[in-house]
Protein backbone atom coordinates (compact mmCIF):
# COMPACT_ATOMS: atom_id res chain seq x y z
CA UNK A 1 0.00 0.00 0.00
CA UNK A 2 1.52 3.31 -1.07
CA UNK A 3 1.65 6.52 1.01
CA UNK A 4 -1.33 8.12 -0.71
CA UNK A 5 -3.55 5.11 0.06
CA UNK A 6 -2.40 5.07 3.66
CA UNK A 7 -3.23 8.76 4.04
CA UNK A 8 -6.62 8.24 2.42
CA UNK A 9 -7.43 5.39 4.83
CA UNK A 10 -6.23 7.47 7.79
CA UNK A 11 -8.42 10.38 6.72
CA UNK A 12 -11.38 8.02 6.41
CA UNK A 13 -10.86 6.65 9.93
CA UNK A 14 -10.45 10.14 11.40
CA UNK A 15 -13.55 11.40 9.61
CA UNK A 16 -15.61 8.42 10.83
CA UNK A 17 -14.39 8.85 14.42
CA UNK A 18 -15.06 12.59 14.46
CA UNK A 19 -18.49 12.06 12.96
CA UNK A 20 -19.49 9.66 15.77
CA UNK A 21 -17.87 11.82 18.47
CA UNK A 22 -19.56 14.96 17.21
CA UNK A 23 -23.11 13.58 17.33
CA UNK A 24 -23.75 14.56 20.99
CA UNK A 25 -22.22 17.97 20.35
CA UNK A 26 -24.41 18.51 17.28
CA UNK A 27 -27.47 17.53 19.30
CA UNK A 28 -26.53 20.00 22.03
CA UNK A 29 -25.91 22.78 19.51
CA UNK A 30 -29.25 22.07 17.83
CA UNK A 31 -30.99 22.26 21.22
CA UNK A 32 -29.35 25.58 22.04
CA UNK A 33 -30.17 26.94 18.57
CA UNK A 34 -33.81 25.97 19.03
CA UNK A 35 -33.89 27.76 22.39
CA UNK A 36 -31.72 30.72 21.34
CA UNK A 37 -34.39 33.28 22.28
CA UNK A 38 -34.15 32.00 25.83
CA UNK A 39 -30.40 31.50 26.03
CA UNK A 40 -29.30 34.75 24.33
CA UNK A 41 -30.48 37.06 27.16
CA UNK A 42 -28.85 34.66 29.60
CA UNK A 43 -25.61 34.98 27.66
CA UNK A 44 -25.82 38.78 27.86
CA UNK A 45 -26.45 38.54 31.61
CA UNK A 46 -23.47 36.20 32.00
CA UNK A 47 -21.19 38.59 30.09
CA UNK A 48 -22.45 41.50 32.20
CA UNK A 49 -21.71 39.59 35.40
CA UNK A 50 -18.31 38.47 34.11
CA UNK A 51 -17.14 42.00 33.28
CA UNK A 52 -18.57 43.57 36.44
CA UNK A 53 -16.98 40.92 38.67
CA UNK A 54 -13.69 41.36 36.83
CA UNK A 55 -13.85 45.15 37.24
CA UNK A 56 -14.71 45.11 40.93
CA UNK A 57 -12.04 42.62 41.94
CA UNK A 58 -9.40 45.38 41.89
CA UNK A 59 -9.07 49.11 41.39
CA UNK A 60 -8.07 50.47 37.99
CA UNK A 61 -6.47 53.90 38.59
CA UNK A 62 -7.17 56.38 35.80
CA UNK A 63 -3.91 57.74 34.35
CA UNK A 64 -3.01 59.94 31.41
CA UNK A 65 -5.86 60.16 28.85
CA UNK A 66 -8.44 58.33 31.04
CA UNK A 67 -7.72 60.71 33.94
CA UNK A 68 -7.78 63.65 31.52
CA UNK A 69 -11.29 62.74 30.30
CA UNK A 70 -12.49 61.93 33.81
CA UNK A 71 -11.45 65.39 35.03
CA UNK A 72 -12.79 67.18 31.94
CA UNK A 73 -16.27 65.94 32.86
CA UNK A 74 -16.28 68.48 35.69
CA UNK A 75 -15.72 71.44 33.34
CA UNK A 76 -19.37 71.73 32.33
CA UNK A 77 -20.43 72.98 35.76
CA UNK A 78 -18.96 76.25 37.09
CA UNK A 79 -20.16 77.51 40.47
CA UNK A 80 -22.97 74.97 40.31
CA UNK A 81 -24.27 76.23 36.95
CA UNK A 82 -24.23 74.00 33.87
CA UNK A 83 -23.42 75.31 30.40
CA UNK A 84 -21.88 73.66 27.36
CA UNK A 85 -19.67 76.71 26.78
CA UNK A 86 -18.03 76.15 30.17
CA UNK A 87 -16.19 73.36 28.37
CA UNK A 88 -13.26 75.18 26.78
CA UNK A 89 -10.94 72.43 25.60
CA UNK A 90 -9.81 72.87 22.00
CA UNK A 91 -8.15 69.45 21.76
CA UNK A 92 -11.05 67.12 22.59
CA UNK A 93 -14.70 67.01 21.60
CA UNK A 94 -17.35 67.85 24.17
CA UNK A 95 -19.54 64.74 23.91
CA UNK A 96 -17.52 62.05 25.69
CA UNK A 97 -16.70 64.29 28.70
CA UNK A 98 -20.38 65.30 28.74
CA UNK A 99 -21.44 61.65 28.94
CA UNK A 100 -19.02 61.22 31.85
CA UNK A 101 -20.53 64.36 33.41
CA UNK A 102 -23.97 62.77 33.23
CA UNK A 103 -22.60 59.55 34.69
CA UNK A 104 -20.99 61.42 37.58
CA UNK A 105 -24.24 63.33 38.17
CA UNK A 106 -26.22 60.09 38.28
CA UNK A 107 -23.66 58.60 40.69
CA UNK A 108 -24.08 61.58 43.01
CA UNK A 109 -27.86 61.28 42.78
CA UNK A 110 -27.93 57.62 43.77
CA UNK A 111 -24.92 58.01 46.12
CA UNK A 112 -22.65 55.53 44.39
CA UNK A 113 -18.94 55.82 43.70
CA UNK A 114 -18.79 57.22 40.13
CA UNK A 115 -16.04 54.75 39.19
CA UNK A 116 -18.30 51.86 40.23
CA UNK A 117 -21.08 53.29 38.06
CA UNK A 118 -18.59 53.59 35.19
CA UNK A 119 -17.77 49.89 35.65
CA UNK A 120 -21.49 49.14 35.40
CA UNK A 121 -21.61 51.09 32.12
CA UNK A 122 -18.56 49.13 30.90
CA UNK A 123 -20.23 45.83 31.81
CA UNK A 124 -23.42 46.85 29.98
CA UNK A 125 -21.43 47.83 26.87
CA UNK A 126 -19.50 44.57 26.99
CA UNK A 127 -22.72 42.55 27.35
CA UNK A 128 -24.49 44.32 24.47
CA UNK A 129 -21.65 44.41 21.96
CA UNK A 130 -21.11 40.68 21.23
CA UNK A 131 -24.63 39.51 22.00
CA UNK A 132 -26.78 42.12 20.25
CA UNK A 133 -25.03 45.09 18.57
CA UNK A 134 -22.28 43.36 16.59
CA UNK A 135 -24.42 40.39 15.44
CA UNK A 136 -27.11 42.79 14.23
CA UNK A 137 -24.60 45.02 12.43
CA UNK A 138 -22.78 42.09 10.81
CA UNK A 139 -26.07 40.62 9.63
CA UNK A 140 -27.08 43.92 8.04
CA UNK A 141 -23.70 44.64 6.45
CA UNK A 142 -22.41 41.17 5.51
CA UNK A 143 -25.46 38.89 5.86
CA UNK A 144 -23.69 36.77 8.45
CA UNK A 145 -25.91 34.56 10.55
CA UNK A 146 -25.59 35.00 14.32
CA UNK A 147 -26.15 31.71 16.15
CA UNK A 148 -25.82 31.53 19.92
CA UNK A 149 -22.38 29.93 19.99
CA UNK A 150 -20.98 32.51 17.56
CA UNK A 151 -22.09 35.30 19.89
CA UNK A 152 -20.47 33.46 22.80
CA UNK A 153 -17.19 33.07 20.88
CA UNK A 154 -17.22 36.74 19.91
CA UNK A 155 -17.73 37.76 23.53
CA UNK A 156 -14.89 35.54 24.71
CA UNK A 157 -12.54 36.96 22.08
CA UNK A 158 -13.37 40.51 23.16
CA UNK A 159 -12.84 39.61 26.81
CA UNK A 160 -9.57 37.78 26.20
CA UNK A 161 -7.97 40.50 24.08
CA UNK A 162 -9.66 43.75 25.21
CA UNK A 163 -11.09 43.26 28.70
CA UNK A 164 -9.22 46.11 30.42
CA UNK A 165 -10.01 48.53 27.61
CA UNK A 166 -13.62 48.50 28.80
CA UNK A 167 -12.58 49.63 32.29
CA UNK A 168 -10.91 52.94 31.44
CA UNK A 169 -12.65 56.04 30.06
CA UNK A 170 -10.94 55.86 26.69
CA UNK A 171 -13.04 56.97 23.75
CA UNK A 172 -12.37 54.09 21.36
CA UNK A 173 -15.01 51.51 22.29
CA UNK A 174 -17.82 54.03 22.66
CA UNK A 175 -16.95 55.84 19.42
CA UNK A 176 -16.59 52.61 17.43
CA UNK A 177 -19.91 51.28 18.71
CA UNK A 178 -21.60 54.49 17.58
CA UNK A 179 -19.89 54.49 14.18
CA UNK A 180 -20.68 50.84 13.47
CA UNK A 181 -24.31 51.31 14.52
CA UNK A 182 -24.60 54.39 12.31
CA UNK A 183 -23.11 52.62 9.30
CA UNK A 184 -25.35 49.59 9.81
CA UNK A 185 -28.41 51.86 10.02
CA UNK A 186 -27.23 53.61 6.86
CA UNK A 187 -26.93 50.29 5.03
CA UNK A 188 -30.38 49.28 6.28
CA UNK A 189 -31.84 52.60 5.16
CA UNK A 190 -30.25 52.45 1.71
CA UNK A 191 -31.62 48.95 1.20
CA UNK A 192 -35.24 50.16 1.48
CA UNK A 193 -37.37 51.61 -1.27
CA UNK A 194 -38.44 54.50 0.94
CA UNK A 195 -36.70 56.93 3.26
CA UNK A 196 -37.61 56.02 6.85
CA UNK A 197 -37.78 58.76 9.47
CA UNK A 198 -35.34 56.83 11.65
CA UNK A 199 -32.63 57.72 9.11
CA UNK A 200 -32.28 60.77 11.34
CA UNK A 201 -30.46 58.56 13.85
CA UNK A 202 -27.78 57.76 11.25
CA UNK A 203 -26.67 61.36 11.53
CA UNK A 204 -26.91 61.29 15.33
CA UNK A 205 -24.77 58.16 15.69
CA UNK A 206 -22.10 59.05 13.13
CA UNK A 207 -21.82 62.66 14.34
CA UNK A 208 -21.45 61.41 17.92
CA UNK A 209 -18.66 59.04 16.90
CA UNK A 210 -16.88 61.80 14.97
CA UNK A 211 -17.06 64.21 17.89
CA UNK A 212 -15.74 61.60 20.32
CA UNK A 213 -12.99 60.37 17.94
CA UNK A 214 -12.27 63.07 15.33
CA UNK A 215 -10.17 60.66 13.25
CA UNK A 216 -13.44 58.90 12.43
CA UNK A 217 -14.11 61.78 10.04
CA UNK A 218 -12.11 59.61 7.62
CA UNK A 219 -15.18 57.36 7.43
CA UNK A 220 -17.25 60.26 6.10
CA UNK A 221 -14.87 60.67 3.16
CA UNK A 222 -16.01 57.22 2.04
CA UNK A 223 -19.58 57.03 3.26
CA UNK A 224 -21.16 60.33 2.26
CA UNK A 225 -20.18 60.38 -1.46
CA UNK A 226 -21.14 56.71 -1.75
CA UNK A 227 -24.52 57.28 -0.10
CA UNK A 228 -25.36 60.22 -2.32
CA UNK A 229 -24.31 58.40 -5.49
CA UNK A 230 -26.32 55.36 -4.44
CA UNK A 231 -29.42 57.40 -3.71
CA UNK A 232 -29.07 59.56 -6.81
CA UNK A 233 -29.92 56.52 -8.92
CA UNK A 234 -33.27 56.35 -7.16
CA UNK A 235 -34.28 59.97 -7.54
CA UNK A 236 -33.18 63.45 -6.53
CA UNK A 237 -36.09 64.04 -4.17
CA UNK A 238 -35.38 60.90 -2.16
CA UNK A 239 -31.68 61.75 -1.94
CA UNK A 240 -32.48 65.27 -0.78
CA UNK A 241 -34.93 64.07 1.88
CA UNK A 242 -32.50 61.42 3.13
CA UNK A 243 -29.67 63.95 3.27
CA UNK A 244 -31.83 66.42 5.17
CA UNK A 245 -32.60 63.83 7.84
CA UNK A 246 -28.89 62.98 8.16
CA UNK A 247 -27.93 66.66 8.46
CA UNK A 248 -30.60 67.18 11.09
CA UNK A 249 -29.05 64.38 13.15
CA UNK A 250 -25.60 65.92 12.71
CA UNK A 251 -26.91 69.33 13.76
CA UNK A 252 -28.46 67.98 16.94
CA UNK A 253 -25.14 66.49 18.09
CA UNK A 254 -22.68 69.08 16.78
CA UNK A 255 -24.48 72.35 17.62
CA UNK A 256 -23.02 72.40 21.16
CA UNK A 257 -19.53 71.95 19.70
CA UNK A 258 -20.18 74.79 17.27
CA UNK A 259 -21.25 77.05 20.14
CA UNK A 260 -18.23 76.03 22.24
CA UNK A 261 -15.88 76.89 19.38
CA UNK A 262 -17.59 80.22 18.71
CA UNK A 263 -17.63 81.43 22.31
CA UNK A 264 -14.26 80.14 23.49
CA UNK A 265 -12.09 80.18 20.36
CA UNK A 266 -13.80 82.54 17.89
CA UNK A 267 -14.12 79.78 15.29
CA UNK A 268 -17.45 78.99 13.61
CA UNK A 269 -16.92 75.28 13.07
CA UNK A 270 -18.85 72.27 14.36
CA UNK A 271 -15.71 70.11 14.22
CA UNK A 272 -13.34 69.40 17.05
CA UNK A 273 -10.43 71.81 16.60
CA UNK A 274 -7.88 69.17 17.72
CA UNK A 275 -5.35 71.87 18.52
CA UNK A 276 -2.16 70.69 20.27
CA UNK A 277 0.06 73.54 21.46
CA UNK A 278 -1.07 75.67 18.54
CA UNK A 279 -0.65 72.92 15.94
CA UNK A 280 -3.06 70.43 14.42
CA UNK A 281 -2.89 67.16 16.35
CA UNK A 282 -2.98 64.96 13.26
CA UNK A 283 -0.02 66.79 11.68
CA UNK A 284 1.86 66.44 14.97
CA UNK A 285 1.04 62.74 14.93
CA UNK A 286 2.40 62.35 11.39
CA UNK A 287 5.80 63.71 12.44
CA UNK A 288 5.80 61.77 15.70
CA UNK A 289 5.14 58.70 13.58
CA UNK A 290 8.39 59.32 11.69
CA UNK A 291 10.27 58.72 14.94
CA UNK A 292 8.18 56.15 16.78
CA UNK A 293 6.29 53.22 15.32
CA UNK A 294 4.31 52.31 18.45
CA UNK A 295 3.88 53.20 22.10
CA UNK A 296 1.96 51.96 25.09
CA UNK A 297 1.27 53.46 28.51
CA UNK A 298 3.00 51.74 31.44
CA UNK A 299 2.02 51.66 35.10
CA UNK A 300 4.73 49.32 36.32
CA UNK A 301 7.01 50.16 39.26
CA UNK A 302 9.65 47.84 37.75
CA UNK A 303 9.78 49.93 34.58
CA UNK A 304 11.56 53.28 34.57
CA UNK A 305 9.12 55.16 32.34
CA UNK A 306 5.40 55.79 32.01
CA UNK A 307 5.61 55.18 28.26
CA UNK A 308 6.84 52.13 26.37
CA UNK A 309 8.31 53.44 23.13
CA UNK A 310 9.03 51.25 20.11
CA UNK A 311 11.46 53.28 18.00
CA UNK A 312 11.59 52.92 14.24
CA UNK A 313 15.10 51.93 13.05
CA UNK A 314 14.17 52.39 9.39
CA UNK A 315 13.30 56.05 9.90
CA UNK A 316 16.56 57.05 11.59
CA UNK A 317 18.01 58.45 8.38
CA UNK A 318 14.96 60.65 8.00
CA UNK A 319 15.66 62.19 11.42
CA UNK A 320 19.05 63.46 10.22
CA UNK A 321 17.63 65.60 7.41
CA UNK A 322 16.63 69.26 7.51
CA UNK A 323 13.22 68.27 6.14
CA UNK A 324 12.03 67.50 9.67
CA UNK A 325 12.11 71.21 10.50
CA UNK A 326 9.12 72.03 8.27
CA UNK A 327 6.31 70.43 10.27
CA UNK A 328 3.52 71.01 7.77
CA UNK A 329 1.66 68.81 5.32
CA UNK A 330 3.84 70.20 2.55
CA UNK A 331 6.97 69.35 4.51
CA UNK A 332 5.66 65.87 5.21
CA UNK A 333 5.00 65.26 1.50
CA UNK A 334 8.58 66.36 0.70
CA UNK A 335 9.83 63.65 3.08
CA UNK A 336 7.59 61.07 1.38
CA UNK A 337 8.95 62.02 -2.04
CA UNK A 338 12.57 61.85 -0.86
CA UNK A 339 12.32 58.58 1.12
CA UNK A 340 9.53 56.57 -0.54
CA UNK A 341 11.02 53.12 0.12
CA UNK A 342 11.98 53.92 3.71
CA UNK A 343 8.49 55.27 4.36
CA UNK A 344 6.89 52.18 2.83
CA UNK A 345 8.93 49.83 5.04
CA UNK A 346 8.33 52.00 8.10
CA UNK A 347 4.57 52.13 7.59
CA UNK A 348 4.43 48.39 7.01
CA UNK A 349 5.95 48.01 10.47
CA UNK A 350 3.41 50.51 11.82
CA UNK A 351 0.54 48.48 10.37
CA UNK A 352 1.91 45.18 11.65
CA UNK A 353 2.48 46.63 15.12
CA UNK A 354 -1.06 47.95 15.15
CA UNK A 355 -2.34 44.43 14.48
CA UNK A 356 0.09 42.86 16.95
CA UNK A 357 -1.64 43.22 20.31
CA UNK A 358 0.55 42.25 23.30
CA UNK A 359 -1.63 43.03 26.31
CA UNK A 360 -5.38 43.02 27.08
CA UNK A 361 -5.03 46.46 28.64
CA UNK A 362 -4.27 49.99 27.42
CA UNK A 363 -2.27 50.65 30.60
CA UNK A 364 0.33 47.93 31.06
CA UNK A 365 0.92 46.89 34.65
CA UNK A 366 3.55 44.20 33.96
CA UNK A 367 5.81 45.34 31.14
CA UNK A 368 7.97 42.23 31.26
CA UNK A 369 5.12 39.71 31.24
CA UNK A 370 5.44 36.94 28.69
CA UNK A 371 2.91 37.55 25.91
CA UNK A 372 3.92 34.62 23.70
CA UNK A 373 0.65 32.71 24.09
CA UNK A 374 -1.32 35.95 23.70
CA UNK A 375 0.47 36.72 20.44
CA UNK A 376 0.08 33.12 19.22
CA UNK A 377 -3.71 33.27 19.55
CA UNK A 378 -3.78 36.70 17.93
CA UNK A 379 -1.74 35.48 14.95
CA UNK A 380 -4.03 32.45 14.57
CA UNK A 381 -7.02 34.81 14.47
CA UNK A 382 -5.41 36.75 11.62
CA UNK A 383 -4.54 33.46 9.89
CA UNK A 384 -8.22 32.50 9.92
CA UNK A 385 -9.09 35.94 8.54
CA UNK A 386 -6.56 35.55 5.73
CA UNK A 387 -7.90 32.06 4.98
CA UNK A 388 -11.45 33.43 4.93
CA UNK A 389 -10.51 36.16 2.45
CA UNK A 390 -8.79 33.66 0.16
CA UNK A 391 -11.79 31.31 0.21
CA UNK A 392 -14.60 33.90 0.18
CA UNK A 393 -16.64 34.64 -2.92
CA UNK A 394 -16.57 38.42 -2.70
CA UNK A 395 -18.64 38.77 -5.88
CA UNK A 396 -21.73 37.81 -3.87
CA UNK A 397 -21.52 40.99 -1.79
CA UNK A 398 -23.66 43.91 -2.86
CA UNK A 399 -22.12 47.36 -3.29
CA UNK A 400 -23.15 48.52 0.19
CA UNK A 401 -20.99 45.96 2.04
CA UNK A 402 -17.59 46.97 0.55
CA UNK A 403 -18.39 50.67 1.03
CA UNK A 404 -19.37 50.06 4.65
CA UNK A 405 -16.25 47.97 5.22
CA UNK A 406 -14.02 50.68 3.78
CA UNK A 407 -15.82 53.27 5.91
CA UNK A 408 -15.10 51.26 9.06
CA UNK A 409 -11.46 50.72 8.13
CA UNK A 410 -10.76 54.26 6.89
CA UNK A 411 -9.85 55.54 10.41
CA UNK A 412 -7.45 52.61 10.77
CA UNK A 413 -5.76 53.39 7.44
CA UNK A 414 -5.46 57.07 8.37
CA UNK A 415 -3.86 56.11 11.70
CA UNK A 416 -1.07 53.99 10.16
CA UNK A 417 1.37 56.90 9.56
CA UNK A 418 0.93 58.15 13.13
CA UNK A 419 2.38 56.89 16.41
CA UNK A 420 0.54 53.59 16.69
CA UNK A 421 -1.49 52.57 19.68
CA UNK A 422 -3.19 49.21 19.33
CA UNK A 423 -6.55 50.72 20.29
CA UNK A 424 -6.43 52.83 17.09
CA UNK A 425 -6.92 49.55 15.20
CA UNK A 426 -10.01 48.51 17.13
CA UNK A 427 -12.30 48.47 14.03
CA UNK A 428 -9.95 46.02 12.28
CA UNK A 429 -9.82 43.74 15.32
CA UNK A 430 -13.59 43.68 15.79
CA UNK A 431 -14.11 42.89 12.11
CA UNK A 432 -11.54 40.09 12.43
CA UNK A 433 -13.37 38.63 15.42
CA UNK A 434 -16.58 38.88 13.42
CA UNK A 435 -15.02 36.81 10.64
CA UNK A 436 -13.80 34.19 13.14
CA UNK A 437 -17.10 34.01 15.02
CA UNK A 438 -19.69 34.51 12.24
CA UNK A 439 -18.14 34.50 8.79
CA UNK A 440 -15.75 31.55 8.79
CA UNK A 441 -17.22 28.25 7.56
CA UNK A 442 -15.55 25.77 9.90
CA UNK A 443 -17.59 22.84 8.62
CA UNK A 444 -16.45 23.32 5.01
CA UNK A 445 -12.88 23.95 6.16
CA UNK A 446 -12.84 20.75 8.23
CA UNK A 447 -14.40 18.79 5.35
CA UNK A 448 -11.64 19.95 3.03
CA UNK A 449 -8.96 19.02 5.55
CA UNK A 450 -10.34 15.50 5.93
CA UNK A 451 -11.43 14.69 2.38
CA UNK A 452 -9.13 16.58 0.02
CA UNK A 453 -5.76 14.97 -0.60
CA UNK A 454 -2.85 16.90 0.94
CA UNK A 455 -5.17 19.70 2.11
CA UNK A 456 -4.32 19.11 5.75
CA UNK A 457 -0.60 19.22 5.01
CA UNK A 458 -0.95 22.40 2.96
CA UNK A 459 -3.04 24.12 5.66
CA UNK A 460 -0.66 23.08 8.44
CA UNK A 461 2.36 24.24 6.44
CA UNK A 462 0.71 27.56 5.66
CA UNK A 463 -0.18 28.08 9.33
CA UNK A 464 3.36 27.29 10.47
CA UNK A 465 4.90 29.64 7.88
CA UNK A 466 2.43 32.34 8.88
CA UNK A 467 3.31 32.02 12.56
CA UNK A 468 7.01 31.95 11.80
CA UNK A 469 6.71 35.12 9.72
CA UNK A 470 4.65 36.92 12.37
CA UNK A 471 6.98 36.06 15.25
CA UNK A 472 9.99 37.00 13.13
CA UNK A 473 8.58 40.40 12.20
Amino acid sequence: MNLADRLARLRSHISSFLGRAAQPLRAALAHVAARSKVYTPLLAAAFFGLMLAYALRQDYPFLHDPLYYWQMADDFSVDGRFAFVNFSNNLRGYLFPFLLFLLKGLAALVRVDPKVLFYVYAAVLYALLPVYILPWAFKVLFRWKAPFWSRALLGLLLFYFWRDHFLYPFTDLTAFTLLLSGIALMARSLGLRRVPLWSFFIGVLIAASVNIRPIYQAALIVLLPFAWLYLARLGFVRALYWGALILLGFALVLTPQLRINQVNFGVSSPSVLADYDGENLFIKQLFWGLKTQKYEIADDSNYDSIIMVYEDPVAREIQKTDLMKDKTITGYLRIVRRFPLDMLVSYFRHAFNGLDIFFPTPIVKDVYADHGRFSLINYLVWFLVATYLLRADLTRLDVIAPASLLGLLAPVLIAIPTVIEVRFFLPAYVLAYGVVAFGFDYRAFAHDLLHRRWEFLRAASAALLWLLACFTI
